[in-house]
């Protein structure tokens, strides 16, 4: 099943339902236009809400002249890198980015944004948390 949603930039995305467990195919590039700012912030520092996708973890995918991506700015027109907190579940294809490994939540500084689609691809988005 296929649903419509429009992102922050006024494009509308489809968005398909494989019916299963893993929730939703979804890539970074459309999951970042979509992604809206948590009532969380911390002063100036914008963070944005975070996802959850099949395996149970929560991801807080941040980017901004505050965060470890590229370009290390704010509101740029895309991002290839990105700041990851895993939360929940560990993500083998997030270890080669580690700083510090601890068993439920770990820091990735600087994740390419095709990492990011590959963990989407394997299981699945499932909807975004606050």
């Amino acid at each position: 099943m296929a649903k419509q949603v429009k992102g922050k930039s006024g494009t509308t995305y489809i968005i398909e339902d494989d019916g299963g467990r893993r929730g939703k195919s979804m890539s970074m590039r459309v999951l970042w236009d979509m992604l809206p700012l948590s009532s969380r912030g911390f002063g100036s520092l914008r963070i944005r809400k975070g996802v959850e996708i099949g395996n149970g973890a929560i991801l807080s995918i941040q980017a901004s002249k505050n965060h470890y991506s590229q370009p290390r700015e704010d509101d740029a027109p895309s991002y290839t890198h990105f700041e990851v907190l895993a939360e929940g579940a560990k993500i083998p294809e997030l270890s080669p980015y580690s700083e510090d490994v601890v068993s439920w939540s770990s820091v990735y500084p600087f994740v390419p944004a095709e990492v990011l689609d590959a963990i989407f691809k394997r299981y699945g988005f499932v909807g975004i948390k606050d």
